[in-house]
């Protein structure tokens, strides 16, 4: 979704028929998965065994209950088009992915809840709230992340705080009322922040592809994402904690494979909070290899008065006073950093920006080395970063050459690696920008 979405008004037959939708569509994905399952001759459960220790509430059952109320009204409560479109894209992901689960993986619960009588047992047994076979994962956990926002947006102060503590109390009444074990929360937890992740609500979603990019690392992560879920169904469901790097590769796979830095859904120099946590995986090991590479190099190299060349953690050593121009869609910049002279030019590493990114990165060290110096990373300050420098040393008529630029820079920065690509992408910038090579 873009964050430019038409901020129309929703009218309110339009939220009535939405909810008139996703009331009948979840409890007929529901009730047909139960049903199949339950055609089945053995069907698995799995919990720890402190989970036996776990007290059965029957109070709990009012707030697991209107859980469903507050799922039912949550299209009144979007105040535009935009916002309602998000949210029931967001709720029909979440029950057809959990409705493959139900089916590819069923489990059952591990231990029989104690009988419950009265209106509680009377509305669970009409609305059949508790099939034995729709366990992993939790909708109810999903949906409580999910249809909170819309709600949230509208309150403040108070009102807000207590409906917070009101919806942690339904996630929470899931297991005191023994409808759910513990993997089952992690799972409904887990597709919730998919959910939100693939359709976001100010954030460029990777549902939208972009342009091709590199052909050679799209495969190689999914390669590695695929043994990761190879790993998860062979342990399944102990293994399904192997799904957490699996969607992570799995993301950054779909980045090289055409979505591009959408992937990543960098927006103000931040990554959303759904995009930090599922990429946690992989960016946990490059914040390693970032390390090991930071303690051999130079932190930060002035390739030419006013233009500071580094990595990633060498910028968050970067002063107030100076502006940063940020090559990276896939780390978030240090928060001291997200001020005025923040300038973010998003490409994936070992590829080469388009002319128009170009252009633009050279036009912000044009304009921000006259106030100051400014300083030009991307991950490591190896090439994304220097070859935005090689641009600008070539319109400053301080390079001559594609090679000379990058000359001057390994001057300062030997270690820096600027390909074939770069230097025909910097050959077609100097062809339109510099009079004469």
């Amino acid at each position: 979704m873009s964050e430019k979405a038409p901020q129309t008004e929703v009218s309110f037959a339009r939220s009535a028929a939405w909810t008139l939708f996703i009331v009948p569509f979840f409890f007929l994905v529901y009730g047909l998965c139960n049903w199949y399952t339950a055609q089945r001759p053995a069907v698995g459960t799995f919990a720890w065994d402190w989970e036996q220790g776990i007290p059965f509430v029957p109070s709990m059952m009012l707030p697991y209950l209107s859980m469903n109320l507050f799922y039912a009204a949550s299209p009144f409560f979007c105040r535009t088009r935009h916002e309602l479109r998000v949210l029931v894209s967001r709720i029909i992901f979440a029950i057809v992915a959990a409705g493959i689960c139900f089916l590819l993986f069923p489990l059952k619960l591990a231990f029989v809840r104690p009988p419950m009588t009265g209106v509680y047992g009377w509305i669970l047994d009409w609305l059949r709230l508790d099939e034995p076979f729709n366990t992993l994962p939790s909708l109810h956990i999903a949906f409580c992340f999910i249809v909170w926002e819309p709600y949230g947006r509208l309150l403040r102060g108070w009102a807000r705080a207590a409906l917070r503590l009101w919806f942690c109390i339904i996630a929470l009444s899931a297991v005191l009322t023994y409808q759910h074990q513990i993997i089952d929360i992690a799972g409904g937890l887990a597709l919730a922040i998919l959910a939100i992740y693939l359709f976001p609500m100010h954030h460029p979603s990777p549902l939208f592809f972009r342009e091709p990019y590199h052909r050679k690392l799209g495969p190689m992560y999914a390669s590695f994402a695929g043994l990761m879920l190879f790993a998860a169904i062979a342990r399944w469901p102990r293994g399904a904690l192997f799904l957490w790097p699996a969607s992570s590769l799995a993301i950054f796979a779909l980045a090289y494979s055409g979505v591009g830095p959408a992937s990543f859904q960098k927006w103000k120099g931040r990554l959303s909070w759904p995009a930090r946590i599922l990429l946690a995986p992989v960016l946990g090991s490059k914040f390693i290899s970032l390390a090991i590479y930071q303690r051999r190099n130079p932190a930060i190299a002035e390739v030419v008065p006013g233009i500071l060349l580094g990595s990633y953690l060498s910028a968050r050593r970067v002063g107030p006073d100076v502006s940063v121009l940020d090559a990276t869609p896939e780390l978030s910049e240090w928060p001291r950093l997200r001020n005025d002279n923040y300038c973010n030019i998003q490409f994936l590493d070992l590829t080469v920006p388009t002319m128009e990114q170009l252009e633009a990165g050279v036009a912000y060290l044009k304009q921000q080395t006259a106030q100051g110096p400014v300083f030009v990373h991307c991950a490591l300050g190896y090439s994304r970063s220097a070859g935005i420098i090689a641009a600008y040393l070539l319109d400053s008529g301080i390079a001559t050459t594609p090679e000379d630029a990058i000359a001057k820079i390994q001057r300062a920065r030997p270690q820096i690696v600027l390909r074939w690509s770069w230097v025909e992408l910097l050959r077609t910038y100097a062809a339109r920008h510099v009079r004469a090579l």
